[in-house]
């Protein structure tokens, strides 16, 4: 088991440009919203299956997030990042906004600790 690690902060401090100082080889990043990184980014390659220079995916659905880091360790990466994990969370709402129940909270805040629950105790 590795080390969980949580970084917070202001938009624009460094976060996603920090990941300029790590392999894109070992290192699987998940976007929740696609976008470029803000650096010269030619080794960081979208997933594809069975790729094992791929180093980006991109999902908001809590399933594929939960099993992408599930499985990154097969595909040997180390370290896994989830960029923007907020929009995990808020494009869920969103999606389910027509819903009428207060459920929904209660199942989106499930789905955001299965995630982090999955992570911590892998």
């Amino acid at each position: 088991m590795g080390t969980v690690s949580l970084i917070l902060g202001e938009s624009g401090t460094g976060k996603t440009a920090s990941l300029r100082h790590l392999n894109p080889k070992t290192c699987l990043l998940i976007q929740s919203i696609q976008k470029p990184l803000p650096f010269p980014a030619k080794d960081w390659r979208p997933w594809a299956a069975k790729d094992p220079h791929s180093s980006i995916y991109v999902s908001d659905l809590w399933q594929p997030v939960k099993m992408a880091l599930s499985r990154a360790y097969d595909y040997g990466k180390r370290i896994a990042v989830v960029d923007d994990f907020q929009y995990i969370m808020a494009n869920e709402f969103m999606r389910r906004g027509e819903e009428k129940s207060y459920e929904k909270f209660t199942e989106i805040a499930h789905h955001t600790w299965d995630i982090l629950h999955h992570t911590i105790h892998q």
